[in-house]
């Protein structure tokens, strides 16, 4: 996640503006959002008016760009891609994933909820809690469910305290897995629900586009989340914890088999997608800032 490519939108008609949503920098001109952000409901049609700021508020002074929108789901699914009338240029490459398994994994993103609102003004708040890949409906598809630690109570006034938080980018281990949609009023505004990169990434123009625009197509690294303790032990499966041993010299087998895997592995953030599904798969529980 790269707070430089966070984007807060607002859309509505030439007179004003009538939504206020989330986004996130996916290439120079690029913005992912959800659909329902920049779409017209009552006539399905993309707001005349949309502008876009680029840049988490306290390092970044840029003025709002107009957009237009690019692509839509042909499926339906609540997710856009707005076109920016100026690139802007971040450093950097974004990495898409997707959950995998049963146990539930940390994620976090950034929006621009209503409840975060003070003298008329935005404020950002770092989503974060527990994406369960097991909840949610039949469709794997469909949505992802995110649990979230720190939740706004009901506004009295009956607005929805999430709302301006649709189209956050969701990301766990460092990987785009989905936008924000909505919010679930059953769970006391505690759970949000997000479409899943997946259930879009394979669209075939999505994917011209992004190659257009000089963003590399969304390669999903499967992400699972080391098991519980307890699931390892009805398992059989031994969870081992801390960092590997200290430096040894290596032997000549071992000298030869990482002349390849250099090769292949030469970028670190490369070794850092392959390796961490690995070792998690195997059981371990690898510290987060290794």
């Amino acid at each position: 996640m790269d707070q430089r490519r966070l984007a807060l939108i607002r859309s509505g008609g030439v007179d004003k503006y009538r939504c206020v949503g989330t986004g996130y920098l996916i290439a120079p001109r690029l913005v992912l959002t959800a659909r329902h952000v920049v779409v017209d409901k009552s006539s399905g049609e993309p707001w005349s008016k949309i502008n876009v700021q680029v840049g988490h508020p306290r390092d970044s002074d840029a003025s709002p760009r107009r957009a237009t929108v690019l692509w839509t789901h042909a499926q339906g699914r609540d997710v856009a891609l707005l076109r920016l009338g100026d690139p802007i240029e971040v450093s950097g490459t974004v990495k898409w994933g997707r959950p995998v398994g049963s146990a539930p994994l940390r994620y976090q993103g950034l929006g621009y909820p209503l409840a975060t609102v003070k003298e008329g003004q935005r404020s950002v708040e770092h989503l974060r809690g527990v994406l369960p890949p097991l909840a949610g409906g039949a469709d794997a598809r469909d949505l992802y469910v995110l649990d979230q630690d720190p939740a706004p109570g009901k506004p009295a006034d009956g607005k929805r305290a999430w709302s301006g938080a649709s189209g956050s980018a969701v990301f766990c281990e460092g990987h785009l897995v989905g936008v924000v949609i909505h919010d679930d009023d059953a769970f006391d505004n505690r759970r949000l629900h997000a479409c899943p990169v997946h259930s879009f990434a394979d669209d075939p123009y999505f994917v011209d586009l992004l190659q257009e625009y000089g963003a590399c197509s969304p390669q999903l690294i499967d992400i699972s989340a080391a098991p519980s303790s307890e699931e390892s032990a009805d398992s059989g499966q031994a969870v081992r914890f801390g960092r590997p041993p200290a430096a040894r010299t290596l032997t000549q087998a071992e000298e030869e088999l990482l002349r390849p895997l250099w090769a292949l592995l030469e970028d670190p953030s490369l070794r850092v997608a392959h390796a961490r599904p690995l070792v998690q798969r195997l059981g371990y529980l690898v510290p987060a800032d290794y």
